[in-house]
């Protein structure tokens, strides 16, 4: 016979708003900067016309980028510490 298993321990309290992790300064200004450059080349690529590239590929390639901006200003405003009061 095997010995009896131990019961699971309680689960742990959420954890506080203090522990939970938050970017710098620092990183949300690079990720800000990012952010700019990637609403700047969206810009470029639909402003300036290019043989290579067909008007179609460059609003599917701006979208995209329009898209990874919106999804990086919203990480860092859901991670960001909220102000104390």
């Amino acid at each position: 016979m095997s010995a009896p298993i131990e019961p699971n321990s309680p689960p742990s309290p959420p954890a506080s708003p203090a522990e939970v992790y938050s970017p710098t300064p620092r990183q949300r200004t690079t990720i800000y900067l990012a952010c700019g450059l990637l609403v700047g080349c969206s810009i470029v690529l639909l402003l300036l016309p290019s043989p290579k590239i067909p008007m179609a590929g460059r609003v599917a390639l701006a979208s995209v980028n329009l898209i990874a901006t919106a999804i990086l200003l919203l990480i860092v405003r859901q991670k960001s510490a909220k102000p104390e009061q």
